[in-house]
């Protein structure tokens, strides 16, 4: 009698096979020529060179950048990697990083030159370049950039397009077509020595639209269902805040905004609503050494529809949990969990 037996063999995890769809998929839009990210993700050779970096940057969540908690809400446009994805990168590091065969490569995405979302309908931007002084001092600027339009237009996204990925930490678009605004912001912006004028943390003036539209590395642009916008009127004017961070050396950017128009009208105009201090439940007040946890919340008088959360903290902020609930019937909620940290 004869006795057969079968091994199996663990697959080796190659990049072509097995690692290039990842990163083309979670890392490569912002890893390439031209975009946020500090190096290119775009070749065997670019990838394998920083895979220790990589593997370490993945495994502790770090990257991508995403920080709701994909266990508790599913969200548009989220970017994270599961724990097998993890798992494949740590294996082909430990492996040495073997390339395998190109012909297993999937290739590269389309992704738009210039720009993540197209062509756009019209480009702004500040009217000449900010130079951030190397003085390692973080710089808050806004810079007033009219919009030009003869007419109404109906906006279906924004996307920030940073102009020094060095210093650029993040940006803010406000919307205004109030001339007493306008006026104010002008005014700023004239007694100013710099391009723009300085204001921390807001933009220094009353706007319509507090959040037009906003960037930060990692985040795909605003981009808006087909019955939804925002919308620009003729003698209307963008404000754009950003955000510098410190630099040891002089840092020059000249950000811009580019604009994606509505082929049909649109249904609903966004709004955006604010969770400040006067929503909140109790004074905004932590005693030293304590962890405290605070509630606001924004009654809701009709129906509407949610379109984004955009948290935000600043150093002792760490978590929001943010909720919907109804109060005719069952209670029913709708969460975002995210964790905040830095920014």
């Amino acid at each position: 009698m004869a006795s057969f037996v079968q091994l199996g063999r663990a697959q080796t995890v190659t990049f072509h096979q097995d690692i290039a769809p990842i990163i083309y998929n979670a890392c490569t839009q912002c890893h390439r020529s031209g975009e946020i990210g500090p190096m290119p993700f775009t070749t065997y050779q670019e990838v394998a060179a920083h895979g220790n970096f990589i593997e370490y940057v993945t495994q502790t969540g770090y990257m991508p950048p995403w920080t709701p908690d994909h266990h508790y809400s599913t969200l548009r446009g989220e970017r994270f990697l599961t724990e097998e994805e993890k798992g494949l990168i740590s294996t082909w590091v430990a492996g040495g990083m073997p390339e395998g065969n190109p012909m297993d490569n999937p290739g590269l995405p389309d992704y738009p030159e210039g720009s993540q979302v197209g062509e756009p309908d019209l480009v702004l931007g500040m009217s000449e370049a900010f130079v951030h002084q190397g003085n390692m001092v973080d710089q808050y600027q806004v810079f007033v950039i009219p919009t030009g339009v003869t007419e109404t237009k109906e906006i279906r996204a924004v996307e920030i397009r940073p102009g020094n990925n060095v210093v650029d930490h993040h940006a803010l678009v406000a919307y205004t077509n109030d001339p007493a605004v306008i006026a104010q912001a002008l005014a700023m912006d004239a007694s100013d020595p710099n391009p723009g004028y300085e204001s921390f943390g807001d933009y220094g003036v009353e706007v319509e639209q507090f959040l037009f539209g906003g960037w930060v590395p990692g985040t795909p642009p605003l981009e808006f269902p087909p019955t939804l916008g925002h919308v620009i009127e003729p003698g209307s004017h963008l404000l754009l805040q950003m955000h510098y961070g410190p630099s040891s050396v002089e840092a020059i950017d000249q950000t811009e905004i580019n604009l994606f128009f509505h082929d049909e009208p649109i249904q609903r105009e966004v709004e955006t609503q604010i969770f400040g201090p006067e929503t909140l439940d109790e004074f905004f007040y932590i005693p030293a050494n304590e962890v405290k946890t605070f509630h606001a919340s924004i009654p809701i008088q009709g129906d509407i529809s949610l379109m984004s959360i955009t948290p935000h903290c600043h150093l002792l902020g760490t978590a929001w949990e943010v909720f919907a609930r109804s109060n005719d019937g069952p209670v029913s909620y709708t969460h975002l969990r995210a964790h905040e940290t830095l920014r």
